[in-house]
């Protein structure tokens, strides 16, 4: 935005200096403020196009944000798991809960009814999901709904996004899912296309959900250097 706004600047200043030049006479200056606003045209050309290549679509976008959640939580996660072991073999580690963002703007959950301790870590993760992903914009509505588990040998990340209608949620996981598999084959994080690999997309009623299951032994090698 603030190169098409530095471009409009440049466009009417180089028009000021041409008419200018066009009162004073001459073929020469009429040449240089012909040859500056081409050039003024062709700068806006390429700008177009370096946008057009830096801003990935938003389905990427999203996945991408998706991803970077399952990591960032299951390092957290897991960590405060370590310290409750008991919870973890009774399979009782789990989380669940709805967030919304209300009329202020202000990013909530309610709900809870998971058995885990509950972080401060695990806000930024879950407000860029709600950030990225379409869903309902209703503020007394919560249209994300979060769950995840850590057990002894596996790790589990579900979500929902509550949509306008049935065909919203099928036409956003159609676009998700085919996503997946180039996602997964640019990524040069192994962890990252693991979580890509491993992760499932679907649609029922006005219900988009993304679920990723994975083994903890996989996850815990492979983000052992982001946990330090």
């Amino acid at each position: 935005m603030t190169n098409r706004k530095n471009n409009s600047i440049l466009f009417l200043t180089t028009l000021g200096v041409y008419l200018g030049l066009m009162l004073v006479g001459g073929a020469a200056p009429q040449v240089f403020a012909h040859g500056a606003l081409t050039r003024q045209f062709d700068l806006q050309d390429e700008i177009e196009i370096s946008d057009d290549l830096d801003n990935q679509p938003d389905g990427e976008t999203a996945l991408d944000a998706y991803a970077s959640a399952v990591e960032s939580i299951f390092v957290t996660s897991t960590e405060i798991a370590d310290t409750v072991p008991f919870l973890v073999e009774q399979g009782r580690y789990d989380f669940d809960t709805y967030y919304g963002i209300n009329a202020a703007g202000r990013f909530h959950g309610v709900s809870y009814l998971g058995k885990g301790v509950v972080s401060g870590k695990y806000s930024s993760p879950i407000r860029t999901l709600l950030d990225t992903f379409p869903h309902l914009s209703d503020s007394d509505a919560t249209p994300l709904r979060l769950i995840f588990a850590v057990e002894t040998q596996n790790f589990e990340f579900k979500t929902s996004f509550a949509q306008s209608s049935a065909q919203d949620a099928a036409g956003l996981a159609e676009t998700y899912a085919a996503l997946l598999p180039t996602l997964k084959e640019r990524q040069a994080s192994a962890a990252r296309r693991l979580i890509y690999e491993s992760t499932q997309i679907t649609a029922k009623d006005n219900q988009l959900y993304i679920v990723t299951r994975l083994a903890r032994s996989d996850l815990d090698a492979l983000l052992a250097p982001r946990a330090k």
